[in-house]
């Protein structure tokens, strides 16, 4: 499945099905264009089987700095935060997803 801000490709492997989906999120100050990403996000997600495995990678345009936060938050390089940060951490807190920045 393809959209302009993600693109969703299920591949069968030896351990079960992997969901890659790539995104785009746009810069901080578009509001009303963060909200249309997470939302279709969502949407997307919601449709990934358990216990398929999920990834979700692209520029998502947030900082989330080096504060470990609950499960959500891995070890990251970059002290700065922005406010596209706090969407990204409550969305991967509601999914029950981990952040990286591999």
């Amino acid at each position: 499945m393809w959209n302009k801000i993600i693109i969703h490709t299920r591949i069968k492997t030896e351990c079960g099905y992997l969901s890659v989906l790539a995104v785009y999120a746009p810069k901080e100050c578009d509001e009303e264009g963060n909200e249309l990403v997470y939302s279709r996000l969502q949407k997307i997600k919601n449709k990934v089987q358990i216990p398929e495995y999920l990834v979700i990678l692209g520029e998502l345009n947030a900082r989330v700095g080096i504060k470990k936060i609950q499960s959500a938050i891995g070890t990251c390089d970059e002290e700065k935060v922005n406010s596209n940060s706090k969407r990204l951490i409550d969305y991967a807190l509601q999914n029950n997803l981990k952040i990286t920045n591999l």
